[in-house]
């Protein structure tokens, strides 16, 4: 697999200003990661930092469509951080598969919201470049998140064997 740019995909993050956030262990009884083959299914991942989110609020009311990307694409570094432990190394990554994004809305916000989702897909394009990184998602706007973060993330990744 080839990026936009010569180097690991941790090189890429440092030249892009990335590091990636410490772990953290789950809110409860789950996993972070399920590896079938070369298959990871990685659990709801949320806008969290030493335990605590970085983000707080609704989309449309305490925060603002840009500010939620922002917090959508942290989220995007948290998920290759529990990638990285999983699988040993982000150059074993062969491809993003599917992601779903849960976007925190206000009432009658409209469907602005699902620019949200663009703060990780913008991460996943800038690592892998626009044909691996831009993969299939849905974006669908709730009521509520735990700890009323404004997004969080599952999604589904193919790696190489290891």
């Amino acid at each position: 697999m080839s990026g936009p740019a010569d180097g690991t995909v941790e090189e890429r993050l440092a030249e892009l200003g990335y590091t990636l956030p410490p772990a953290m262990a789950p809110i409860t009884k789950y996993r972070w990661a399920t590896r079938d083959g070369n298959v990871i299914y990685l659990a709801g991942h949320g806008p969290f930092l030493d335990g605590k989110p970085t983000h707080v609020g609704k989309v449309g009311k305490e925060l603002t469509v840009d500010e939620a990307y922002e917090a959508n694409r942290f989220v995007g570094l948290t998920m290759l951080r529990t990638l990285k432990e999983e699988i040993g190394s982000l150059d074993l990554i062969e491809a993003p598969l599917f992601h779903v994004n849960y976007v925190n809305v206000a009432p009658g916000v409209g469907d602005t919201y699902i620019l949200v989702a663009n703060g990780s897909t913008d991460l996943w394009i800038s690592l892998w470049g626009e044909e691996i990184g831009c993969c299939a998602r849905m974006t669908v706007g709730v009521a509520e998140l735990p700890c009323s973060v404004p997004t969080a993330i599952t999604s589904t990744w193919r790696v190489r064997g290891t």
